[in-house]
């Protein structure tokens, strides 16, 4: 009897776990005006009206999700971030109230992710440095995606490039970065 239980509870959590959220183009919407929040640190309102593509966004929050699921895949979490940044400038192109600024910033993080010595820097700075919060971060994106609450997943997302590109570039050499984490430690 406690073997059929056991095997009813796995069934249940293993259909839970496989649910997909079902997003509309609104809450696409709310997800990026969360996310430029977060990253940017300003609100620049609703986006619904002017934004297109919503489906890149939706397979890249998707790859975001399945990084930070389970042991958090720090280099995937941070390629999937490197796609959503490409593909955000696109999905709001048609938004011409909205700073040029936001495109330049998303270009300028965008390119960081292109060298692998820099990402390696980015990484063990935030390591280092920035692990509870991204980590925090992380959690309230998927929890607050699966919970549909998109915009607050979008602002929690979006502090991850904001602390990765604002906070943890540094201008060490490669050997330098190990050489303090190994101290660390």
């Amino acid at each position: 009897k406690m073997k059929a239980i056991i095997l009813i509870l796995m069934i249940v959590m293993s259909t839970y776990a496989q649910q997909e959220v079902e997003v509309a183009p609104k809450d696409i919407a709310q997800f990026i005006q969360g996310f430029l929040k977060g990253a940017l640190g300003q609100d620049f309102g609703n986006i619904e009206a002017c934004m297109t593509n919503a489906d890149g966004i939706i397979h890249d929050v998707g790859n975001l999700i399945n990084a930070f699921q389970g042991k958090i895949d720090w280099m995937k979490a941070v390629l999937a971030i490197g796609a959503l940044l490409t593909d955000i400038p696109g999905a709001i192109s048609n938004c011409k109230d909205l700073p040029k600024a936001i495109v330049d910033t998303f270009k300028s993080w965008g390119s960081k992710i292109k060298n692998p010595f820099t990402i390696v820097r980015i990484v063990a700075n935030a390591t280092l440095h920035y692990l509870g919060r991204i980590t925090g971060d992380a959690k309230g994106f998927v929890d607050n995606w699966k919970a549909n609450n998109f915009m607050q997943s979008g602002v929690s997302l979006g502090d991850i490039p904001y602390v990765l590109f604002n906070k943890c570039e540094i201008e060490e050499t490669p050997v330098q970065t190990v050489q303090e984490i190994l101290v660390s430690e």
